[in-house]
């Protein structure tokens, strides 16, 4: 019986219907014997070893053995550092290097070992966000620090701190090379967001970890002009107050530091009109406002800060209020607003202690020792109350919980607080914020 249906279409899997009365099965079988090219017939499989299946090492195949439970990340090291040894340099397997590196040897010897080398910008991104822990999975140095004794954790921290750096210094200086020749050595090397997030990054480390401060602020303008986005404006800010803070515990004459409150003021209406325009997913003005605010009272500027207080009371409510309570404030809210309402007292003295009053209430509620800190200083160092700063700092050494040092050294300077709250009121002037 003839078949109407081509060859080739058969073959290929078609389900169309057979003519005549010849059952399906039937018509396949057919269409299979007369296939010349005999695509129907399974292709036998000899057993093998998996081992020698590919020849040298293999990262995809070291892969899977991980991900079967084949191998261990330890296990593992031999096979990615073959591979590292021979030129290949992508992230991914830098990263399952570096990872591999400490499992076997821990963190502390592991940063010690060989640097890797990066083949494109790409890599050195994808290298440093993923072996500093800042990727979602979430398994890098930042996490690996926390297991670490704290007697340890500023050595092997300081020993991190400048690879990190180099790796991103790796990879700005192969996009900075295109930029000026025209000519990328690797496809990866050609994006300006990609260098603008890499400047960032590195204007962070620079900034947090080497206090070199000048060179973060021109890394965060590199990057503005590449690409602008709302972290560089944060980070200039911060890089502005960390100079402040630095120029404070010198103890370096008001005159001097006064260009630096102005920078810092401007930084944070920048950070403010770029967030407010175009959107910032991390944006935290209850953290960087107090501080503008401070900067404003001590260059005397106290016009602007009712201005302010309208910002940071529209952003909470619209942001970081409680939608069955608009009232009620999370602990970093009321924070910010003790603060300024503190900065306030001079040029508003009713509105500021008006607000102070409608915040007790909230603040005696809370569980958070850090707010009650807040509180309990700025009612005795700025609204000269000793009597309701005791009861606040009281309330805070019961919260405390004294585990990590920071905590211990709270608590030690609420202790020496209250010793001088019972003794008579703050003998230091309010604008001296460094004392």
């Amino acid at each position: 019986m003839a078949i109407s249906a081509p060859i080739w279409r058969r073959c290929a899997g078609s389900r169309q219907s057979m003519p005549g009365s010849l059952p399906r099965w039937r018509a396949r079988q057919i269409s299979r014997r007369r296939c010349s090219a005999k695509c129907w017939r399974p292709r036998a499989r000899s057993p093998r070893s998996v081992s020698p299946a590919i020849p040298g090492p293999s990262v995809l195949l070291t892969s899977y053995r991980l991900r079967a439970g084949f191998l261990t990340t330890a296990q593992a090291r031999p096979h990615f550092e073959a591979v590292v040894a021979k030129g290949l340099g992508d992230d991914t397997t830098l990263l399952r290097t570096f990872q591999a590196r400490v499992a076997a040897l821990g963190l502390e010897a592991a940063l010690q070992q060989p640097a890797l080398i990066p083949e494109s910008a790409s890599a050195a991104f994808g290298l440093g966000c993923g072996a500093n822990g800042d990727t979602e999975d979430g398994d890098g140095v930042e996490q690996w620090l926390e297991d670490v004794a704290e007697t340890d954790r500023n050595r092997i921290q300081a020993l991190w701190d400048p690879i990190l750096c180099h790796i991103y210094e790796q990879g700005l200086a192969r996009m900075e090379r295109f930029f000026e020749t025209g000519k990328p050595q690797h496809s990866a090397d050609v994006c300006s967001h990609l260098y603008s997030m890499m400047c960032n990054n590195l204007a962070i480390r620079y900034s947090n970890a080497l206090l070199r401060y000048d060179d973060a602020l021109l890394l965060h303008r590199k990057g503005i002009e590449a690409s602008p986005f709302a972290e560089h404006y944060y980070g200039i800010f911060r890089c502005r107050e960390a100079m402040v803070d630095e120029a404070d515990e010198n103890q370096i004459p008001d005159t001097a530091r006064k260009p630096l409150w102005e920078k810092a003021v401007a930084a944070g209406e920048e950070l403010w009109q770029f967030s407010s325009e175009n959107g910032f997913g991390r944006n935290e003005p209850n953290t960087y406002i107090p501080a503008i605010a401070q900067y404003l009272h001590l260059l005397q500027r106290d016009a602007e800060l009712p201005a302010w207080l309208e910002r940071l009371v529209q952003w909470q409510e619209d942001e970081d209020g409680d939608a069955e309570d608009p009232a009620h404030l999370s602990d970093e809210a009321m924070r910010a607003r003790m603060d300024l309402f503190s900065a306030m007292r001079r040029s508003y003295r009713v509105q500021s202690e008006k607000g102070s009053a409608a915040l007790k209430p909230q603040v005696r509620k809370s569980r958070d020792w850090d707010t009650h800190y807040t509180v309990g200083n700025n009612l005795w160092k700025y609204f000269e109350a000793p009597d309701e700063a005791i009861e606040f700092y009281e309330k805070h050494l019961k919260l405390n919980p004294r585990r990590t040092e920071d905590q211990r050294i709270q608590a030690e300077d609420i202790a020496e607080n209250l010793r001088n709250c019972r003794a008579g009121p703050c003998a230091r002037p309010w604008w001296q914020v460094w004392k």
